[in-house]
């Protein structure tokens, strides 16, 4: 039944080229805006927060491009009531199909955004660098689809679909880490912060870029913290050790794993709760309703 219903995604998906193509060709534009924006930058110091910007529009581009799923799912819907309620097939295996093939997409997407971007912003030049990013900005904007695709399940239509949607894009920016550092967040916001696809993955790419072995950044800032006293400069922390500890982000690689490994995890949760929304939502017209002789019947049909 899952390769039926991937097959039948995939031909929706092929038939809808010029979504696909409108898609790709935002991202290679913006790539290229975006790293033309950034590509006179100079890697000093006083430039570590312009750089952490660069980071953080990459993800918060690739992630925010996911909120089309929401109409896709809400534009669909009305079919697929109709299939599910005829048994054609399982609201989890139309979930998962949907998911599979906008894979590829979000791979292409994730690629043409971010190589203009690495490369004019001028970010450390390696291949561990870049794909470690490329990974990062790939499970965020699948981590995000998800959300999105989660959030149309369990709307009743556009409207509310939108207003919630923003409600939620609108804490994860505040509570990235980027907009408002950790320890600024209000205690009885943190779980936010901690929650937020977004911030596990600003800090996984910032400690990517500024634990790096580009020269510009590990150099000696001459500034010294306790949380240095583990590398190699004594106590001194780097330029790059200073941009992070300015954020309260970690001096450890490990965290870098850590968000990719959280966002896979959002991700796969996410599949499931969009699986549970798509099965317990109802078409509109089935709501109960109490007839005049008191038996409850549907609006649909109480309407014949």
């Amino acid at each position: 039944q899952l390769w039926i219903v991937l097959q039948r995604q995939r031909t929706l998906m092929i038939r809808s080229k010029s979504t696909t193509i409108g898609r790709l060709s935002q991202c290679i534009i913006m790539g290229l805006f975006t790293g033309l924006l950034y590509s006179q930058l100079e890697k000093s110091a006083v430039n570590s927060r312009s750089y952490l910007g660069v980071l953080f529009t990459m993800i918060s581009f690739l992630a925010m491009g996911n909120t089309s799923q929401v109409a896709i799912i809400l534009g669909g819907r009305e079919v697929f009531f109709k299939h599910r309620d005829n048994l054609f097939f399982r609201s989890f295996t139309y979930v998962v199909s949907m998911t599979v093939t906008q894979i590829p997409v979000t791979i292409l997407e994730t690629f043409l955004y971010t190589i203009p971007v690495f490369f004019l912003a001028n970010l450390y030049p390696s291949a561990e660098s870049y794909f470690t990013l490329w990974l990062i900005c790939f499970i965020t904007s699948c981590a995000l689809g998800s959300t999105f695709r989660s959030i149309a399940a369990f709307s009743k239509d556009m409207v509310m679909a939108n207003s919630v949607m923003s409600l939620i894009i609108l804490m994860l920016i505040l509570t990235s880490g980027f907009s408002i550092v950790q320890s600024a967040i209000p205690p009885w916001w943190i779980w936010v912060y901690w929650l937020s696809p977004f911030s596990w993955a600003f800090r996984a790419a910032a400690i990517n870029e500024f634990l790096s072995d580009d020269p510009s950044w590990t150099q000696d800032s001459g500034a010294v913290a306790p949380e240095c006293l583990a590398f190699p400069t004594g106590g001194n922390c780097t330029v790059g050790e200073v941009a992070l500890l300015s954020f309260d982000f970690p001096l450890d690689h490990s965290w870098i794993w850590y968000g990719v490994l959280y966002n896979l995890g959002v991700f796969l949760v996410l599949v499931g709760v969009c699986s549970y929304g798509m099965q317990s939502n109802k078409p509109p017209g089935q709501e109960a309703t109490v007839s005049a002789s008191g038996k409850e019947d549907t609006l649909e049909d109480a309407n014949v």
